[in-house]
């Protein structure tokens, strides 16, 4: 590595910025790098190894980054967090003509990136504003063996989405394995990942990581280098919110994103498919059950929480409890009974169910879940696909 050269661009950068200019961030930092921290510390300069984009981004203004090159979704996640006006350094080697900088609101200059102030900015200056959607699905022969999938998600929630890939896997006869975001340790998520060698890699909450998982930038990052390895990178987007919470290019490490809605996902740059909460499969009726024995039954959580999603549901459940004896189950202290659907269905004389007829194209999963178990379900938002099935 050319430190001399690194120095050169580093010191370049702080003189156009002025003698005042802001903090200096090094991410990765080698070493051998550390006397020349120590200069530009006793400059004045204020010198953090390791931040994360978030950190960076606390600093308040503007900022130089010094981030080595080569990975475009990490480039992504710490571009988005700057303030305007930073600087973010690339350094090193790597290979970054394919990104798309106005897509994140930067400009290039060299090896320099550029935060624009605003939008306005960059159509001044001709760049494309933020649009476009994603190009042809990558396609690959399927090989002559068993297929290989990993699930990369929050383990301490079995969701449908995680049981039903797992299931569906199963019945095609491919090796399939789980792996825990929240483990927070990038070596061993990246090592249980290449191990099981996958064709397919479903994500769950890759954009937005559940408390404890890894940084953003460091999932994107292994996600990036999984998809250069071969694999097909999935992300999965059941979020019932017009606006992606993440609005920025995932092309360089999402492959397709699965969306249980119809809202506009054309900023993250790569195909979608519409993919509704599914259920699993079962190839006969349950016998009923007396524990879960109802006139009338809701599965699913009871929470309330200030401005959470499902806080007139849950007010609209308690006042059934109260006037109608419907039974909602997990009762509270129990266990979460979605993987013991089939019981409950045969046990009750009908099933609740509650939809979002405000959201385009999102579809409950107990629409499919409770019929396709024997129930009688009795719901408020039923999509077109599934009229002709409905009284």
């Amino acid at each position: 590595m050319d430190l001399p050269a690194i120095v050169l661009d580093i010191d370049a950068a702080l003189e156009r910025l002025g003698a005042a200019g802001p903090g200096l961030a090094v991410v990765g930092a080698p070493p051998d790098l550390t006397p020349f921290l120590t200069a530009w510390a006793q400059r004045g300069v204020a010198v953090r190894c390791d931040p994360s984009p978030s950190g960076v981004a606390a600093d308040g203004g503007p900022v130089v980054v010094a981030l080595f090159a080569g990975q475009p979704a990490i480039l992504f996640a710490y571009a988005a967090a700057l303030p305007p006006a930073s600087v973010l350094l690339l350094l090193g080697g790597g290979e970054d003509s394919g990104i798309d900088f106005a897509r994140i609101g930067c400009r290039r200059d060299g090896r320099v990136v550029r935060r624009i102030d605003t939008l306005d900015t960059l159509r001044a200056e001709g760049a494309a504003p933020h649009g476009g959607g994603g190009g042809p699905l990558r396609r690959r022969p399927r090989p002559r063996r068993p297929l290989r999938s990993v699930f990369l998600g929050d383990l301490s929630y079995t969701s449908y989405y995680r049981a039903g890939v797992a299931q569906a896997a199963s019945l095609l006869g491919a090796w399939h394995r789980d792996v825990d975001l929240r483990s927070g340790d990038a070596a061993l998520i990246d090592r249980q990942v290449r191990e099981a060698a996958p064709d397919l890699i479903w994500t769950h909450m890759l954009l937005w990581p559940p408390p404890g998982a890894l940084p953003l930038y460091e999932i994107v990052g292994l996600a990036e280098r999984w998809r250069q390895g071969g694999a097909i990178v999935l992300l999965h987007d059941g979020d019932p919110r017009p606006a992606p919470r993440f609005p920025y290019d995932v092309s360089a490490c999402v492959d397709l994103a699965l969306l249980n809605h119809a809202f506009d996902r054309s900023v993250w740059g790569v195909p979608t498919l519409h993919w509704p909460y599914a259920a699993m499969t079962q190839d006969r009726l349950a016998d009923p059950h007396l524990d879960y024995r109802a006139d009338l039954m809701f599965g699913g959580l009871l929470r309330s929480n200030d401005g959470d999603l499902y806080d007139e549901r849950t007010a609209c459940l308690h006042r059934l409890v109260a006037r109608c004896g419907l039974r909602a189950f997990p009762a509270p202290g129990e266990a979460n009974t979605r993987l013991r659907t089939p019981e409950v269905a045969a046990s009750c004389i009908a099933v609740l169910g509650f939809g979002r007829p405000e959201v385009p194209g999102w579809i409950d999963t107990r629409v499919l879940q409770y019929p396709g178990a024997g129930a009688i379900l009795l719901h408020d938002d039923v999509h077109p696909e599934f009229t002709s099935h409905v009284d």
